[in-house]
């Protein structure tokens, strides 16, 4: 019988609860199952609140998860999307499984912003939850993903729930078919010491294993001593950090710099133009201020979506700007590719499952495991000898940690 993967509705504030938020969906997806949730959408949207509905009604469980705040509120009657998130999987029978922080864990939120505490909303829906027997306390993300690991595996003995089933399942011996959304995308391929650099169409680079160019990067904050990480919308739901090819400049008969092809892939991956009130060349000139680069490594043994990775990659880190705003927040915009995005600890990422990952991030998760807190990168510092401010810029606006 084919493994049946159960669609799980995660429901809960976004504020005080990004990280247990996070850790909820990775569980899920480690458990195989399917999560289903609203990242991020605007107040009052009614036509988010019928995506809402239809999300809940396709789903096979429901899981909420409360913290310390009661949450954006529906214009029409005053309650929060999720406590009527909560009514409605009530009205609708879905098993469900409600997650409670205790008063520990809302004491660590705390310290990360105000929270509905006193709030006469939030602690009527509080009182309602607990009086529900399906209701479950926690104190930490360990407490928090084995609730969530004990109720998957009752609601996987559930015979009467639908589910997702594979539907044509890959005949034994058959080769995986490349599924490059670019067949026709010119990259830049190179030989084996990197030089004589030419154009060649993706799908011919990956399906003959051909050497080629990637830039990685990773992104971080000084104040938060985390790292960005993205969700991408696509059936897996796989969580990565920016990454991209080097592009074959036809109309300038060259390559792309490493560098060019940073900026370039900062500025499509978070939206930048929209996110920004920069002009074009300002916020090059802006992201070439934060940018520093790393490491050069070789990618030869690890196996990703178009059949093979056999690259050069260049990697840098950016950090943050403060003057801009925070993507991880909800009114961040985000185009199609994206959905939603997390501020992650070292730790945090060494959890994440390696097939939750995409190749960038799982070789950044090698380097972490290789290096720990000594990591060949350090933020923003030279790699070795002086631990202070970083190089001045180079000709091309770009500070070096090597």
């Amino acid at each position: 019988m084919a493994e049946r993967k159960l669609q799980v509705f995660v429901s809960s504030t976004y504020s005080d609860l990004v990280e247990f938020r996070l850790a909820a969906i990775e569980k899920i997806f480690a458990c195989r199952h399917i999560p289903a949730a609203m990242e991020a959408f605007a107040p009052d949207d009614e036509t988010v609140w019928n995506k809402i509905v239809s999300s809940i009604e396709e789903s096979d469980v429901f899981l909420l998860i409360l913290g310390g705040c009661y949450g954006s509120r529906l214009r029409r009657n005053g309650r929060s999307y999720v406590e009527r998130e909560y009514d409605l999987a009530i009205e609708l029978g879905k098993p469900r499984l409600l997650l409670i922080a205790d008063d520990a864990a809302l004491k660590k939120m705390g310290k990360r912003g105000s929270l509905d505490l006193d709030n006469h909303k939030y602690r009527a829906f509080k009182n309602k939850l607990k009086k529900d027997r399906r209701s479950v306390a926690w104190t930490d993300k360990v407490q928090l993903k084995e609730a969530i690991s004990t109720g998957l595996a009752s609601w996987a003995s559930m015979d009467h729930l639908a589910g997702w089933v594979r539907g044509n399942p890959r005949p034994s011996g058959e080769p995986d078919a490349p599924i490059s959304e670019h067949p026709y995308r010119r990259i830049v391929r190179v030989d084996e010491r990197d030089r004589a650099a030419r154009a060649i169409a993706f799908d011919v680079a990956h399906r003959n294993g051909l050497l080629h160019r990637v830039v990685h990067i990773e992104i971080y904050s000084d104040d938060k001593r985390q790292y960005l990480i993205f969700r991408r919308n696509e059936i897996a739901r796989r969580m990565e950090i920016v990454g991209g090819h080097v592009n074959w400049l036809a109309d300038k008969r060259r390559s792309e710099t490493y560098i060019e092809s940073c900026v370039r892939e900062l500025k499509e991956e978070l939206s930048l133009v929209k996110n920004t009130d920069l002009n074009e060349r300002l916020l090059d000139s802006e992201i070439k201020r934060h940018l520093y680069k790393g490491i050069k490594e070789k990618n030869e043994g690890m196996r990703s979506d178009h059949r093979f990775n056999r690259e050069w990659v260049q990697v840098f880190r950016f950090r943050w700007p403060r003057a801009w705003k925070d993507p991880a927040l909800p009114s961040w915009h985000w185009n199609e590719e994206i959905i939603a995005a997390y501020w992650a600890s070292d730790q945090d990422i060494l959890e994440l499952s390696d097939e939750l990952a995409n190749t960038a991030l799982r070789m950044f998760k090698k380097r972490l495991r290789s290096h720990g807190k000594t990591e060949t990168l350090q933020r923003g510092s030279q790699k070795t000898g002086d631990r202070g401010k970083p190089k001045a810029p180079n000709k091309n606006g770009l500070q070096t940690t090597s």
